[in-house]
């Protein structure tokens, strides 16, 4: 899904973007924590499964918890990870890969591309 989204961001003029598929794993969390510290993000997306949004999604992935109150614990370390990492960032809850669009013009408005 996240190499979907990145082709689909490059497409839309976002061409200073990094996209992650996120789970509940340490080596994941090492890798977000990477991402945050290669730069100063704009801004910083969260998807609608990790933030609790999206639950019609089914994975098929031992470090993707469907149990809602896993997904609360691992949204929190996750946006607490950003926070701290991150802080000048601005954060962006999408509904799912294709909101992302929206989610920046939200936040950010047409001019951040």
């Amino acid at each position: 899904m996240a190499a979907e989204a990145q082709k689909s961001l490059i497409t839309l003029g976002y061409k200073n973007s990094k996209l992650l598929g996120v789970y509940n794993t340490e080596e994941s969390d090492q890798e977000l924590i990477t991402a945050l510290k290669e730069r100063q993000w704009d801004a910083i997306s969260i998807g609608g499964y990790v933030n609790g949004y999206d639950q019609s999604v089914q994975f098929n992935d031992k470090n993707v918890p469907s149990d809602r109150a896993e997904i609360l614990l691992w949204f929190n370390r996750v946006l607490n990870i950003i926070h701290e990492l991150a802080p000048k960032s601005k954060i962006i809850l999408v509904k799912s890969p294709q909101d992302i669009h929206d989610g920046i013009q939200r936040i950010m408005g047409a001019e951040q591309k």
